[in-house]
């Protein structure tokens, strides 16, 4: 049988960052439609972070 050896355990988390007006009123009364103006560019930031188990080092 083969015998592995693991160097380092690795947590990976990711998010997002919107600038979008949208987020904040997306619901609404039934029947009570309200009308959110949208613009042609918005901009987000992804974020990625990665930690090593045993030494706590960030990547």
């Amino acid at each position: 049988m083969l015998e592995c050896k693991t160097d380092q355990i690795l947590f990976e988390d990711e998010g997002m960052i919107r600038d979008d007006q949208t987020i904040a009123s997306t619901s609404f009364p039934k029947g009570q439609q309200k009308i959110i103006p949208t613009y042609d560019k918005y901009y987000n930031a992804k974020l990625l972070a990665t930690v090593d188990y045993e030494s706590g080092e960030i990547y």
